[in-house]
């Protein structure tokens, strides 16, 4: 979405499906339609956005720990406490009050109908530690990682739900260990790239 708060006016969303098409179409020959969208964390969420919001421009769609049901029990709290432990940012910058009909407008959860017939990949590990998130990473950050994670699985299960009530084409990986950081979406990237490759036919 397009930023809504004060201070700079930040057009994530005109940026990404104007600005950018227009420029790589113009100097590389990227073509303005069905190509792949992916995205982690707070970016998994604006994969599925874009897509559905998009449907022309986009054939794929994935979403790799994503926040999937923005506006739904506790998100908002969870978004407000991340965005200030990022920097002290105010998350009614994103899209307003919790009441804000823009809120429920860039709420993948309400808006998956235009990814029918799309191929959709979405993702979230459990939330426990695995081997490596031990050897790697201090507790502190583990223990973060956790309560990130679980709250995208259970924002990502009740999208799958919907979305396969819905007759959208979904396929589904839930790792059993594993936390939100880089280890997962490493791994989630390592197991997805053919799958770009065969619906681009870019091999």
């Amino acid at each position: 979405a397009n930023y809504t708060g004060d201070g700079p006016l930040f057009k994530w969303e005109t940026f990404l499906t104007k600005e950018l098409p227009a420029y790589l179409e113009g100097n590389f020959g990227v073509a303005r339609n069905n190509n792949s969208i992916a995205g982690l964390s707070m970016g998994g969420t604006a994969a599925l956005n874009l897509a559905a919001r998009n449907p022309a421009m986009f054939k794929q769609a994935m979403s790799w720990s994503g926040y999937l049901t923005m506006s739904g029990p506790g998100m908002s709290t969870l978004v407000r406490l991340a965005m200030l432990d990022l920097g002290g940012f105010n998350v009614n910058n994103m899209y307003g009050s919790m009441f804000n009909p823009n809120r429920y407008e860039n709420d993948p959860f309400w808006n998956m109908g235009a990814l029918r017939g799309k191929d959709v990949y979405i993702s979230a590990a459990s939330g426990f530690w695995s081997a490596d998130d031990i050897m790697r990473y201090e507790v502190k950050d583990r223990i973060t990682g956790s309560i990130l994670e679980a709250f995208s699985l259970y924002t990502t299960t009740l999208w799958e739900a919907k979305a396969r009530a819905e007759g959208v084409n979904v396929t589904v990986n839930y790792p059993a260990a594993g936390i939100h950081n880089w280890l997962q979406w490493n791994y989630q990237l390592n197991l997805t790239k053919n799958r770009v490759l065969d619906v681009m036919q870019a091999w």
